[in-house]
């Protein structure tokens, strides 16, 4: 599957999104965004 755009998160925000799908915590729509946001 090819990258459609190029995401640059901040530290925190690549912590907070860590956390989110490490932790499995929060809707499963919000840990999909998460997942995502992470491989882009």
């Amino acid at each position: 599957m090819q990258k459609n755009s190029i995401v640059r998160l901040t530290d925190e925000e690549r912590e907070a999104c860590l956390a989110i799908v490490k932790k499995q915590k929060g809707s499963n729509t919000k840990v999909r965004r998460a997942t995502i946001l992470l491989k882009a």
